[in-house]
């Protein structure tokens, strides 16, 4: 049969080049250059039965001319039989019967062989999936050989001969005193999606690209493992390039923009079994500048992409433990607008690799030294010996004892240029207090396994009397196993029931925009004041370093809490009932669980146990009630369930969000939290308890977390 004008005009039949099958065939062959090649099936279904052959590097090396007709040269070794033919004829005209008979016989015989052959190949024809021909052995010019994943839409066209490698501008200087990283994508860290394929992905490949071809939506994948940069430490800038590896796709005069966008993967996805419906989910914080249009692509160009500012910041986030994920759009319809990047990793040339600079200020690693800090020495006493012992008792009863670190955890001590303290229980009691103090201005979410927080012993006054120092020790102790980040207790530590201080300042200063008035002298009563109950107090940073404030719950009438004693006891409080009290136990890194302890015996019974880490367990006023965080979802998400085990009900749904520090209303119709969702920073939210009628309490440009209702 003749070639269609769809199909390739250099396909044609080993034995005849003017004539193809309908379906991919050993028998075909490729005329295009040099002698006639074998083409493996794939490979035919995809560019030579297809409109798609201009794309064939072999169709584009022949360059045929428009209404060209198609032309072979062969060399038979025998002459065609109508040539013989004529020459007997011409030889001797008295054999022409004889030859007549001869020829009819021979076609004869040529139509039942074709027959035969075509039924053969028919009925004999190999499984297009999986058989894969070998080239022939010796051949001077390139095979044609199919794509090597198989898409269900039009393949993009191969990328043509590599150009040399563009040379990358020079790395950054490092920052004074500080330190350059630069990082390359792991083996599977770059390649793409397509919305062609629904299952699977390309990570790994040659390019990675993005845009639209073929209708299909393409989305790139890059990401970088900040692991080896120490956590804490302090960007000053970062910056990524890539190189361009292929234009052919991509419209010239078309539109569209390409950006890149920094996104989140949940920890619960895993990264090797990405899908496009996955990657097309993933939610983003920031777009890296600056977007792309047509005139800045091009194959062999560098982009240069900045990160700064609150991108920076989000870096910052991930030192130590975390990986930056970028997600590269293009164009998303109209006609085909596919630009592809170098990955560098299918080569291993490293001069190809996308790269990402980061320069920090100086690297201070965990290394500070340690001193050991060793117990009160037992009192010789045998009375203040039984004292100690029923106050440990009690303390273990009533509080619990502190979740152990895990194994070789250090807390260092870091020893400046400054008297010693007078004692080692005042030493103790301040290391105590410090690390009370960066659980509450600080994040529920646990830090590294790693991460060290040194406190530093300072020479200050010892306490006013024994019962602050206990009562400090005790908050550290109760505040550690609430929030999911446990402290031991110096040996000894004598535990009384907290009880305020005498102070000479008011509870809530008003008038904030103006100047603070000179406080009037007065004492802080022995019970939270009436002026506090049914307000929230919260942590904020509105001005500039994070102190204590109130509100009405309506958000409005907000003063500033000059004493933290009413906020601590209320904390406290939310975990206990009148028989029970919540407690979080586990490895904070890792996985944590709540259980439910009776004050009566200290028998244990866990109530939540999810993958991932649960904590921040908050009453209900009626005692049976309680809210509390998990991250079983992958984000941190509310749930409220009872004391029992039974009626656990998930209060939020987000994407990227942090929801933290739960805490009821005193009639327990509402719940109030904080979380970044919306506006990107921290700010108090308010719902009701079954999770409707979400509402921005604080609504501002500052931070403000770690809420508490009083009742």
């Amino acid at each position: 049969m003749s070639a269609r004008p769809q199909l390739c005009p250099y396909l044609g039949l080993a034995a005849d080049s003017q004539s193809v099958l309908s379906s991919a065939s050993e028998a075909h062959r490729c005329f295009a250059i040099g002698s006639p090649q074998p083409i493996e099936l794939d490979y035919q279904n995809h560019y030579c039965l297809t409109s798609a052959h201009p794309q064939c590097p072999l169709y584009q090396r022949a360059r045929p001319q428009a209404n060209e007709p198609h032309k072979v040269e062969f060399s038979p070794a025998v002459a065609p039989a109508e040539t013989v033919q004529d020459d007997a004829r011409a030889e001797s005209p008295a054999r022409t019967a004889w030859l007549d008979r001869i020829v009819v016989a021979v076609a004869v015989a040529a139509v039942l062989f074709g027959i035969v052959y075509f039924a053969s190949l028919f009925f004999n024809r190999p499984d297009t999936n999986n058989a894969r021909p070998a080239a022939l052995a010796g051949s001077s010019t390139p095979t044609p050989r199919a794509p090597d994943t198989p898409t269900p839409t039009r393949t993009p066209r191969p990328t043509t001969p590599a150009a040399p490698a563009p040379i990358l501008p020079s790395a950054p200087t490092p920052p004074p005193n500080g330190q350059l990283f630069t990082l390359n994508p792991a083996p599977d860290g770059g390649g793409w999606v397509s919305s062609g394929e629904r299952t699977g992905n390309h990570l790994g490949d040659a390019v990675i690209q993005a845009g639209v071809f073929n209708k299909a939506i393409y989305f790139g994948l890059l990401q970088f493992d900040l692991s080896q940069i120490p956590a804490g430490t302090k960007a000053i800038y970062a910056s990524l390039d890539l190189i361009g590896a292929r234009d052919e796709q991509v419209d010239v005069e078309g539109g569209g923009i390409w950006q890149v966008k920094l996104v989140n993967v949940a920890s619960s996805k895993k990264w090797a079994a990405l899908t496009f419906d996955d990657v097309r989910a993933l939610p983003w914080d920031y777009i890296v500048p600056p977007p792309l249009t047509r005139e800045q692509l091009g194959k062999g160009k560098i982009n240069h992409f900045e990160l700064s500012g609150q991108l920076l910041a989000a870096l910052e986030r991930q030192f130590g433990q975390g990986k930056l994920t970028l997600r590269i759009e293009g164009p998303t319809g109209g006609e085909d607008n596919l630009f592809a990047w170098e990955s560098g990793l299918s080569t291993g040339n490293t001069s190809l690799k996308p790269v990402l600079h980061i320069g920090t200020d100086k690297v201070v690693r965990a290394e500070a030294q340690s001193v050991l800090l060793p117990c009160v020495p037992t009192p010789s006493d045998p009375q203040q010996r039984a004292a100690l012992a029923a106050t440990a008792a009690y303390v273990a009863t009533v509080f619990g004892t502190p979740t152990p670190y895990p194994p070789n955890y250090v807390t260092p001590v870091v020893v400046t240029a400054t008297p010693t303290p007078d004692s080692i229980f005042a030493a103790a009691t301040q290391v105590a207090r410090m690390t009370a103090q960066a659980t509450l201005v600080g994040t529920a979410t646990p830090t590294p396994i790693n991460w060290v927080v040194p406190p530093i012993i300072t020479p200050t006054p010892l306490p006013e009397n024994q019962a602050t120092a206990v009562y400090r020790s005790a908050l550290a102790t109760a505040q550690a196993a609430t929030t999911g980040t446990p402290t031991p207790l110096p040996c000894f530590v004598q535990i009384a029931s907290p009880t305020p201080t005498n102070t000479a300042t008011p509870v809530v200063v008003y008038d904030l925009p103006s100047a603070t008035p000179s406080p009037t002298p007065s004492v802080t009563p022995n019970a939270i004041p009436q002026l506090l109950r049914n307000k929230i107090v919260f942590m904020s940073d509105r001005e500039g370093t994070p102190a204590l404030f109130v509100m009405d719950p309506d958000g409005s009438h907000i003063g500033k809490l000059t004493n933290r004693w009413s906020y601590d006891t209320a904390l406290l409080q939310q975990t206990v009932s009148e028989a029970f009290r919540l407690a979080v136990l586990g490895d904070p890194t890792r996985t944590t669980r709540i259980v439910r302890i009776a004050l009566s015996n200290g028998q244990q019974q866990v109530l939540f146990d999810a993958s991932g880490i649960n904590y921040d367990p908050a009453f209900a006023p009626n005692g049976y009630d309680f809210a509390f965080v998990s991250t079983q979802t992958g984000h941190d998400e509310l749930y409220r369930m009872n004391r029992d085990g039974g009626g656990l009900t998930q209060l939020t749904q987000s994407t990227w969000e942090w929801n933290k520090k739960p805490s009821w209303s005193p009639d327990g119709a509402r719940l109030i939290w904080w979380s970044n969702r919306e506006a990107g920073r921290k700010q108090i939210w308010l719902m009701n308890a079954d999770g409707t009628k979400l509402t921005n309490l604080s609504n501002n440009a500052f931070n403000d977390w770690d809420p508490v209702w009083i009742r």
